[in-house]
């Protein structure tokens, strides 16, 4: 039976995961150059200054789109690879929110918005009869 369709960007589970490294890779070594004023004048020095892990960056590194990779992770041989790179995303969305590497707010939106997670207040019955008893403190005689 032959299969129908477009054929296939990645040919193999280890071409992709190799592309998908790379991805990581190249986040990783980002650098910046920071201009550090001292006693002696102005310093450039360069540091790290890793890009945000993003399904949208790693589907723009692979040439592709991020329905094609949704539609590869429901293709058995590739369902980890996606799993993992989407797990390795969300764990670097979540340290970075924590460790305020990135926005707060705008990690707990990609959060909710992208992985399901949830920001809900439930209210109970008990909840809603809520009796505040103010006591005064004697006055002083």
């Amino acid at each position: 039976m032959k299969e129908t369709g477009r054929p296939m960007k990645f040919k193999s589970p280890d071409e992709l995961q190799k592309k998908i490294e790379s991805y990581f890779d190249w986040c990783d070594s980002r650098t910046r150059i920071k201009h550090l004023v001292t006693k002696d004048g102005v310093q450039e020095v360069v540091e790290s200054f890793p890009r945000p892990y993003t399904v949208e960056g790693l589907a723009v590194y692979l040439d592709t789109c991020r329905d094609t990779l949704i539609n590869y992770s429901n293709k058995e041989a590739f369902f980890d690879i996606i799993k993992r790179a989407k797990q390795k995303i969300l764990a670097n969305k979540v340290e970075g929110g924590l460790d305020r590497t990135y926005d707060m707010g705008v990690a707990k939106f990609m959060l909710i918005n992208n992985y399901g997670f949830k920001d809900k207040h439930e209210t109970t019955e008990d909840d809603k009869n809520i009796n505040i008893n103010i006591q005064y403190p004697p006055e002083a005689k």
